[in-house]
């Protein structure tokens, strides 16, 4: 069943230029559209996950919880986050992680260099794109 994406003032007073756009999740909630955000967090093994997401806290919390969080992360925890970073939409951003997973562990470890490898896999996926 759909609930509803409340809007914190009167709908009726506003335009709808000022309506949030509201998109389906995976939680079949209506969510305000807004800017996905790819991040890595630490296990307790030592062991990378990278994910994408929203709301960076909120899903890290749910991974914590164990109910609607990753399978590979129930009973791993206490998650330490390692590194986000706003990407964009969901398609590139689905891209970008599938990227990163295929990273070495060194590769991922680097957090100064990260950055600098997703704006380059940002640029890639823009030319193929433009192509």
């Amino acid at each position: 069943m759909w609930r509803q994406f409340r809007v914190a003032t009167d709908p009726a007073t506003i335009s709808i230029a000022e309506k949030p756009r509201l998109e389906k999740t995976g939680d079949k909630e209506l969510m305000p559209a807004g800017e996905y955000s790819v991040y890595l967090v630490r296990c307790r093994d030592g062991s990378l996950y990278t994910g994408i997401t929203k709301d960076v806290s909120r899903r890290i919390e749910e991974h914590e919880q164990g109910a609607t969080g990753a399978k590979y992360l129930r009973g791993k925890g206490p998650l330490e986050l390692v590194f986000q970073r706003p990407i964009g939409n969901r398609g590139l951003a689905q891209r970008v992680e599938h990227r990163i997973k295929r990273f070495s562990r060194a590769e991922k470890e680097n957090v100064q260099q990260l950055p600098q490898r997703i704006d380059s896999l940002i640029e890639e996926f823009a030319t193929a794109a433009a192509d």
